[in-house]
């Protein structure tokens, strides 16, 4: 199953802040009552500081963030 249509989030990988704000966005419109809940225990990856800033400005938790990026 496709995780947008009701499969496990395990783990979100975000490599732009766009796809942060689109993810959110087709998630909402996915699940509008329960998008949120449905990856409340995902573990949160970003490419860099800036992708995990607009990733925690948006209500996410990052868990991983390189020390070193490019």
């Amino acid at each position: 199953r496709d995780a947008l249509d009701g499969g496990p989030i395990d783990l979100l990988t975000f490599t732009s802040s766009s796809t942060v704000t689109s993810f959110l966005k087709l998630l909402a419109r996915a699940a509008p009552d329960d998008g949120r809940q449905r990856i409340a225990g995902a573990q949160v990856a970003c490419i860099g500081p800036i992708t995990a800033a607009t990733a925690r400005e948006s209500g996410l938790r990052v868990d991983v963030v390189p020390e070193e990026y490019t």
